[in-house]
């Protein structure tokens, strides 16, 4: 019934763990309607990038304002998918949802051949990327794509950060909503008191 769920929202669905969803950007850059701020500011074309998760249904945080269906909550998947293995299926599914503009004659031609040599992989649709213990390999095999990366995180993932000094992503988010440990823990609803720590 979640997975359907999901499905039917547009997301599609990668290995054990992992998804993509064409955010709202990507089509209307594709019939060139606008583009979202990662254009304006670091110069990413809207139409090659990739929003995806490599860990959907797993985040340490229920935070109140999230637009995620934080009530479902999976339990850490024990069965990682192998780096290479996320990212190609990762670019493969996003070139197969995103067929269906090829037809339609308000998208650019342009945009949309370029739209399948994707450049770029948000790693921010859903669940916290540094929950996936092989992630500075999948960051390498990014890198090796001549592709960039964006990674979001909450932040409570020190040991993980630490590990991306040596194989940092194009650019990193770390969402840092509460002031004091009082306000995390009412405003982010962590599942341990530990990780206003972290």
């Amino acid at each position: 019934l979640r997975k359907k769920d999901l499905y039917n929202q547009g997301y599609r669905f990668v290995g054990s763990h992992g998804a993509i969803k064409p955010c709202l950007w990507l089509k209307k850059s594709l019939k060139d309607q606008g583009s979202c701020y990662k254009n304006k500011f670091y110069n990413i074309k809207s139409e090659r990038c990739i929003q995806s998760s490599i860990d959907i249904d797993y985040c340490n945080l229920s935070c109140i304002w999230c637009w995620r269906d934080i009530e479902y909550k999976n339990k850490k998947t024990s069965k990682w998918n192998k780096p290479k293995e996320i990212l190609d299926s990762l670019i493969k599914e996003h070139i197969k949802v995103i067929q269906g503009f090829g037809g339609n004659e308000k998208v650019s031609k342009e945009k949309f051949r370029e739209a399948n040599i994707p450049k770029h992989i948000a790693l921010s649709l859903s669940g916290d990327a540094c929950n996936y213990p092989h992630l500075p390999e999948l960051l390498k095999e990014i890198k090796k794509k001549t592709m960039t990366s964006f990674l979001v995180t909450n932040g409570t993932y020190p040991n993980m950060l630490k590990k991306l000094l040596k194989q940092q992503p194009t650019q990193l988010y770390i969402t840092l909503p509460s002031y004091d440990k009082e306000s995390f823990t009412q405003l982010c609803k962590p599942s341990s008191p530990l990780l206003w720590n972290n």
